[in-house]
């Protein structure tokens, strides 16, 4: 079987995942029914794996593409804070630039996701930021408050339903001796000012 899953993102109407040592899988849709299990193959258009050197272990990764061209976004469990972006060339990945996911705490658990040509970065300890994908410029930085106790947060991404931006986190609450997933979305605000590029060689 493959390692553990780091990353889910929607594609076309299945799914495209992410696993901790860099493989790629495409989850055609729709969504099977009846509880029947879900088809994934490495994807046909796109890499088989993303560029993980073998023995490395991601501890977030997001996938989608843009304009026509897969795009990645990929955290290494060595370096929490530092976001390495790729886009695909062929059969092959080739670096867009890094970022350093910036205000968030020393044992932070990212999140990434792609959503509208940007990248949203959102931690377990509360830090909510959308990068500009063309530049890295951050165009929303703010708090979440998603996490209490009893709870355990796991991941967010952007929806696409109604006029203002949202969240939508994903955690999971103990009752009794089982862990029960909860959505929780929450509203976003662009953040005042000018944008600044913010990627870095």
């Amino acid at each position: 079987g493959l390692p553990p899953l780091v990353g889910a993102a929607a594609h076309g109407e299945g799914l495209l995942l992410a696993s901790r040592a860099g493989h790629l899988l495409e989850c055609p849709g729709p969504r099977p029914l009846g509880g029947a299990s879900w088809k994934c193959a490495p994807p046909a258009s796109m890499p088989r794996m993303l560029p993980v050197a073998v023995g490395a272990k991601l501890l977030a990764a997001a996938t989608a593409e843009i304009d026509q061209r897969a795009h990645t976004a990929i955290v290494f469990d060595d370096d929490a804070h530092l976001i390495s972006l790729y886009v695909q060339e062929g059969k092959d990945w080739f670096p867009l630039g890094e970022l350093r996911i910036k205000g968030a705490g020393a044992a932070a658990k990212p999140s990434l996701a792609f959503v509208d040509g940007d990248i949203l970065v959102t931690t377990d300890d509360g830090l909510v930021l959308r990068h500009r994908l063309s530049d890295g410029a951050i165009l929303t930085s703010e708090r979440h408050a998603i996490r209490h106790d009893g709870t355990v947060w796991q991941g967010a991404c952007a929806t696409h339903h109604g006029p203002e931006p949202r969240i939508a986190h994903l955690r999971l609450r103990q009752s009794g001796h089982a862990w029960l997933p909860e959505i929780i979305i929450a509203e976003t605000n662009a953040a005042a000012g000018q944008p600044k590029p913010a990627f870095f060689a």
